[in-house]
């Protein structure tokens, strides 16, 4: 108990720390025009920066090697001019290594929503092929304001759009409230193959699992009840995020909203236009019931939220791990809420908001992302890109959880405790609760030095690893697990097996079940939780 509590402390320490340190930026490239989304490449470590348009142009530029190169990858033309208007996402696709499939989002000259999708030479291509447009999705707008924009592809490999209510003010068709329209929604679609091969402007699959694909309801449709969702993010399971998604939606009178949504649920309505933040706003047509943001802000902060990542980097160091970096483009400053997670529900709640960096008034930022690693960029509408900095940069740790002992059929487990400890002394200096990708493939952030990293699992073994950190990234780690420890005291004895006994036969809901004693995680206390002890009896965990 008492190293628990240290290590407690030392969390609680580290988020003091966080609150009290303030950052710095590097300007990396100027002279860009309008820039509003950094998209890290896929394949090598090159990023993408998305500039709204220059005229009538929208184009993509290529920063590589630490240069903003000349050639745009890809020029759009001609693109609506409007404010709020442009080209305004770019998403890779998953498959981006073997098909050099890429997507963008911009408003056509009539001011209407294209989804198109591109080709890329090659995976290292500087310059994409332009005439390989195909568009695959499009929206009417009937105002030029409220486009959403942003594109993403999620965990299930499914694409991810953001669109605004229409525009205007106060919703006047009440659309996000409409689940029969797609305006003022996350839409989610399968660019994997064709439900509409007689529409040229439809070229996508709906998702089986969609949540009114099968009832009232537009098809495509994630999520709804959102004003302008003009950025949102995936929190990525390698970098010990969840899988969910943060979303920042853009408020109209008095409040700006950030939400959260956990992995894999759709079907929830965020209010707009009944609601406003955490307010009734007076007008009709509402679907109750509301999800409630996570965190709002009234316009004495701000009139214009711009999102935003969790940060899920190294360089700025853990104590940061798990903070939602957002501004605003009316008040140009920098700021964070911690994000906490529940890892069995996924759902999560805000607090201990810090203002980290004022800028200057001509830095209006438009867009935060994070790159391959999770570090963060930001971009201003004067056309600067910048990364976000640590005075002392922190190192990660890096490498691969193996999961024995799992049904073939069983899901790996999607979250663990991560400690780290002094190898000197073995004192206790940090604990995280992290996300797991499938794979069992991390990137953590580390404190800096001669360091133990454990790994902590209900019914695993504690496994444990040397690491410095000291002057770069502790790569090539592997901790392999073992299954069987039901009763939790680090070795596989027979008491083991009395906890698997007394469960036996068992189901969820079953007078004995014991979530513990299903060591395969099948869904049942059987024969194969008794060979899963019986294969590692008489082993301990490491210290």
């Amino acid at each position: 108990m008492r190293f628990d509590r240290l290590l407690l402390a030392g969390v609680a320490l580290l988020m003091s720390l966080a609150a009290q340190a303030q950052l710095s930026y590097t300007t990396l490239a100027t002279g860009l025009a309008r820039p509003l989304a950094i998209v890290p490449s896929p394949v090598d470590t090159r990023l993408f920066i998305v500039e709204q348009r220059t005229g009538t142009t929208g184009r993509i530029r290529v920063f590589k090697n630490g240069a903003l190169l000349a050639t745009p990858y890809l020029s759009i033309s001609p693109v609506s001019n409007g404010g709020e208007q442009g080209l305004l996402g770019m998403a890779f696709d998953p498959d981006f290594a073997t098909n050099r499939r890429f997507y963008v989002n911009y408003t056509n000259s009539s001011g209407h929503t294209v989804v198109a999708r591109y080709t890329a030479p090659t995976t290292a291509s500087d310059v994409a092929d332009a005439a390989s447009a195909d568009i695959i999705f499009t929206l009417n707008q009937p105002y030029e304001n409220h486009n959403g924009g942003t594109l993403n592809f999620g965990p299930d490999g499914m694409l991810h759009i953001s669109c605004g209510d229409g525009g205007s003010q106060n919703d006047p068709g009440n659309r996000a409230q409409n689940r029969d329209v797609l305006l003022g929604k996350i839409l989610r679609i399968d660019v994997t193959g064709d439900d509409f091969p007689l529409d040229p402007n439809k070229d996508y699959r709906i998702p089986a699992d969609n949540p009114f694909a099968s009832s009232a309801g537009a098809d495509e449709v994630w999520s709804w009840g959102w004003r302008n969702p003009w950025k949102f993010a995936f929190d990525p399971r390698r970098l010990g995020g969840h899988g969910g998604m943060t979303i920042a939606d853009v408020g109209q009178d008095t409040w700006e909203e950030i939400d959260y949504e956990p992995e894999g649920v759709g079907g929830r309505n965020y209010g707009w236009r009944a609601m406003e933040g955490l307010v009734p706003t007076g007008l009709t047509g509402g679907i109750p019931p509301y999800m409630n943001p996570i965190w709002v802000y009234d316009h004495s902060l701000g009139c214009s939220i711009t999102g935003g990542v969790l940060y899920r980097g190294s360089r700025l160091g853990p104590s940061y791990f798990g903070r939602y970096f957002f501004s605003d483009y009316c008040n140009p400053r920098l700021r964070s809420v911690l994000v906490t997670i529940d890892p069995i529900t996924g759902e999560a709640t805000a607090s201990d908001h810090v203002d980290h960096i004022t800028l200057g008034a001509t830095s209006n930022i438009t867009s935060l992302h994070a790159d391959q690693n999770g570090e963060i960029y930001f971009t201003t509408v004067g056309g600067s890109f910048r990364r976000l900095n640590q005075a002392t940069p922190y190192f990660a740790v890096e490498g691969q959880i193996i999961w024995n002992g799992l049904d073939p059929s069983a899901v790996p487990p999607k979250y663990a405790t991560v400690e780290y400890r002094s190898q000197a002394t073995g004192n206790p200096i940090l604990s995280l609760e992290v996300g797991l990708a499938p794979d069992g493939r991390f990137r953590l952030p580390a404190p800096t030095g001669a360091i133990v990293m454990s790994v902590k699992k209900t019914h695993w073994l504690r496994r444990s690893v040397n690491a410095n950190t000291s002057a770069g990234d502790a790569t090539g780690l592997v901790l392999s697990m073992t299954n069987g420890d039901a009763d939790g005291d680090n070795e596989i004895t027979i008491g083991d097996y009395a906890l698997v006994s007394s469960a036996f036969g068992s189901t969820p809901g079953s007078p004995n079940w014991n979530v513990n004693a299903d060591l395969n995680e099948d869904g049942e206390v059987s024969i194969g939780d008794f060979a899963i002890v019986s294969s590692g009896f008489g082993l301990e965990g490491d210290a």
